[in-house]
């Protein structure tokens, strides 16, 4: 026979990781910049707007989803229960909180890298002119700012920070994706 109570609490657990996930949106800096460098003030208030109300609208839930299982714990029937003890249900209520929350890091950091290896190759295909541009016009040699510049470009697409390397193993170093 398996314990309702405990599989209640699992459920409220395992649910509690969407909302995590609502909440941590992975953010793109770039995406706010207008044409003239700065920041785009309609996409940052935009931002901003709905940050503030996601926090509004989780913490009900998150509050509404936690009366569920210390509803469970406190007015079920003893014969309903494996355990006799509130408590023992109560710390199985923070436990599985705790590995939601671990679930939640790895599943995140799964997510992004399974995100990578389809996002990556757009980014390599789309920058690969501007790249070849500083491999075929000696850019390196001749016009190191301009080498610099579109070597910045693709290591924020990338996602790689390199920018405390000299220039010439950073593009050493991004030749590797562009081959």
């Amino acid at each position: 026979m398996i314990d309702a109570i405990i599989i209640e609490i699992i459920s409220f657990s395992l649910s509690g990781l969407g909302l995590f996930n609502f909440i941590s949106k992975y953010d793109v800096p770039e995406v706010r910049k207008n044409f003239y460098g700065g920041d785009n003030p309609f996409l940052e208030k935009a931002n901003i707007i709905e940050n503030t109300l996601n926090w509004f609208y989780l913490i009900p839930t998150i509050i509404g989803l936690i009366l569920i299982p210390i509803k469970e714990i406190f007015t079920r029937e003893i014969s309903d229960r494996f355990f006799e003890s509130n408590f023992i249900y109560l710390i199985v209520l923070i436990f599985s909180i705790l590995i939601s929350f671990f679930l939640f890091k790895f599943l995140t950091k799964i997510g992004k890298k399974v995100a990578r290896k389809k996002w990556e190759p757009s980014i390599i295909n789309k920058y690969s002119n501007v790249f070849s541009e500083i491999k075929s016009g000696n850019l390196l040699i001749n016009n190191k700012d301009k080498a610099k510049k579109n070597i910045q470009i693709i290591e924020k697409a990338l996602d790689i920070n390199k920018s405390k390397d000299n220039l010439q193993k950073r593009y050493e170093f991004l030749e590797k994706f562009f081959v």
